[in-house]
């Protein structure tokens, strides 16, 4: 669940970055870049922990055939 926040987080921090950088002031586009920047980067955490939960749960399906091939290997 936590990588939906992170990539809904990244994206509002994106889309205020690009709003940020359409402004006169330098230092407001300047900060604009660096939201973009750290949406992008929350986007790929998201990205990331979706991908180590995935691994995890398939890790513990295989985990538990295993168990449950060799509990009938033992008791045959």
């Amino acid at each position: 669940m936590g990588e939906l926040l992170d990539k809904a987080k990244g994206n509002i921090k994106e889309a205020i970055g690009e709003l940020k950088q359409k402004s006169d002031d330098p230092e407001t586009k300047a900060e604009g870049t660096l939201d973009k920047l750290e949406g992008k980067a929350d986007q790929a955490k998201g990205t990331v922990k979706g991908a180590v939960d995935d691994a995890k749960s398939e890790a513990k399906k295989a985990m538990g055939k295993a168990h449950s091939d060799l509990d009938e290997k033992l008791d045959a």
